[in-house]
């Protein structure tokens, strides 16, 4: 995994809902990029996509701007439920 594509998921690791606007503004512009390839990689290891994107619900934005969250980092909390 490429230092890049850490720090993204860094930002995403408390499993909510990131705002697409934040990566542009912390001059990451490829993200949407590497987390489509984060997925991919995901999808052929687990079986399913590690990175969800749904439209932004927290702004209104001009154009179509996605918010990302990792479904992974909620698998501890979901898994402590359980326990």
């Amino acid at each position: 995994m490429s230092a890049y594509l850490s720090s993204l998921l860094a930002d995403l690791a408390a499993g909510e809902w990131i705002c697409g606007s934040t990566f542009y503004a912390t001059m990451r512009p490829t993200f949407a990029q590497r987390f489509s390839e984060c997925n991919a990689e995901a999808r052929a290891a687990e079986g399913e996509e590690r990175i969800e994107s749904r439209p932004c619900k927290r702004h209104e934005h001009r154009g179509s701007i996605f918010e990302y969250r990792d479904r992974w980092a909620l698998r501890p909390q979901q898994l402590r439920l359980v326990g």
